[in-house]
């Protein structure tokens, strides 16, 4: 009965946001790159590769932060065993940009089916992964119950719930602690967020705290500083810049940092601001903001 309802509410939670989609399809554009991906069917060259690449890792990353540490996993997993071949999934066509950086040749990109049993079920029988490893808080329940039912390992790794998300997982543990404890191990970032996997059901034994993989992708890059320096050299900076930095914003956000900025600027002259939206075409309205304090 629990799975009907989830299914039902997945159903006209999924009707109710499409034009939601349509418009995000319209404004960004790589929404309608190989639509059909996210209900299982894939272009025939896809299906053709995904079926011969002989039971793969299958990794799930919702977007850019998400993929930098599948990648991190990529890299970690094919040290051991150059020969492991990977199927990436995203979400988002920022993840897909950025997916495309961390795969080989012998890797497979795709976007993840759409949680419909019908989807799931597809998208398995093309890839038959030899085992499933999800990324931070990528709970989707009817791909998870199809995985276990084929014996497939599940793995969640830089697991992670917010203080937001919390309440909801425990009071909603009924629902997904059966999904939790489905997973053959469990990495998470802070003793804090294993605390909250267990509270929401998860099996304490097979959750270990790894720290965050996030930061363990954060080495330096001479690269990336030489360009940084050089973007802040067009402004005034230096390498001794003190910068105010917004990153990953969302709307309501950039308008507040725009005016702790003014108020810290009238004291620190020298400093710069930096907004990064979450969304890249939010980046001209961040743009009119900032030109619209002054």
């Amino acid at each position: 009965m629990r799975w009907l309802i989830y299914n039902a509410l997945f159903t006209v939670a999924y009707l109710a946001m499409v034009p939601h989609f349509l418009l995000r399809m319209w404004r960004r554009g790589g929404y309608r790159n190989r639509f059909d991906d996210r209900f299982g069917r894939y272009p025939a060259a896809v299906e053709a590769a995904l079926r011969a690449m002989n039971r793969p890792v299958w990794i799930h990353a919702v977007s850019v932060g998400e993929v930098y540490v599948a990648g991190q996993v990529m890299r970690a997993m094919r040290q051991q065993n150059p020969a492991v071949r990977f199927v990436l999934s995203t979400t988002s066509s920022t993840g897909w940009k950025e997916a495309e950086k961390q795969v080989t040749a012998q890797d497979q990109l795709i976007f993840c089916p759409l949680d419909f049993p019908g989807c799931v079920k597809r998208a398995l029988a093309v890839i038959q992964p030899s085992l499933f490893i999800f990324t931070e808080s990528e709970i989707w329940p009817n791909l998870i119950r199809a995985c276990a039912a084929r014996k497939i390992p599940l793995f969640l790794v830089n697991a992670r719930i917010s203080d937001q998300s919390a309440p909801g997982y425990r009071r909603l543990r009924f629902w997904f602690g059966p999904i939790l404890r489905m997973f053959t191990a469990i990495f998470a970032q802070s003793e804090m967020d294993k605390q909250r996997l267990v509270d929401a059901g998860a099996h304490p034994g097979s959750i270990d705290v790894t720290g965050s993989f996030k930061f363990d992708v954060a080495n330096r890059n001479r690269e990336k500083e030489a360009s940084i320096a050089a973007f802040l050299a067009q402004y005034g900076g230096n390498d001794a810049t003190t910068v105010l930095l917004g990153g990953s914003t969302w709307p309501g956000e950039d308008g507040v940092l725009i005016s702790i900025f003014k108020k810290l600027y009238a004291r620190y002259p020298a400093l710069r601001l930096v907004i990064v939206p979450r969304h890249f075409e939010k980046a001209d309205a961040v743009q009119a903001e900032i030109e619209k304090a002054g």
